[in-house]
């Protein structure tokens, strides 16, 4: 009959530090490549935002009016999604869930924003003259009226 020892042995402590150690990597290349995804997609949004900022200053020298509107459709758009994002942080933050709970949620998060965003399109200007009329003037229409005036 084996005779098991009152405390781990020295190869029973180097099994199981070789686990955990695999463990950690394991862990360490999930995050890492969440991470990238997480920098890959603010890139890709950068890259939109620079795009149509660029559109919008080239537009402005031929009709300031429409850009005026146009830059507050896109500010108000920006807004909204900073606004769903940080509603999306702070429940990963307030639960406490596994790494593929949270790429999940994640992925549903990003679906329905994109339906949500499609859904109301048609109700964003209204939404957005309300929101920018309590918000006061932007930057941008500020220097417009100076122009105009």
């Amino acid at each position: 009959m084996p005779v098991t020892p009152p405390a781990p042995t020295y190869r029973d402590v180097v099994r199981e530090a070789k686990r955990q150690f695999a463990r950690n990597q394991k862990d360490f290349r999930i995050e890492k490549h969440i991470i990238n995804e997480e920098i890959k997609l603010l890139r890709q949004r950068q890259e939109r935002i620079n795009k149509e900022i660029h559109r919008l200053q080239a537009k402005a020298t031929k009709k300031p009016n429409e850009v005026k509107n146009d830059f507050e459709n896109f500010l108000f758009k920006l807004r909204s999604e900073a606004r769903t994002e940080r509603e999306f942080l702070a429940s990963l933050s307030s639960s406490s869930t596994t790494t593929e709970d949270c790429t999940l949620r994640k992925k549903n998060a990003q679906r329905s924003q994109k339906y949500t965003g499609l859904r109301n399109r048609s109700s964003a200007d209204l939404s957005t003259k309300r929101m920018l009329a309590s918000a006061g003037p932007s930057p941008f229409s500020l220097h417009f009226q100076k122009k105009l005036v």
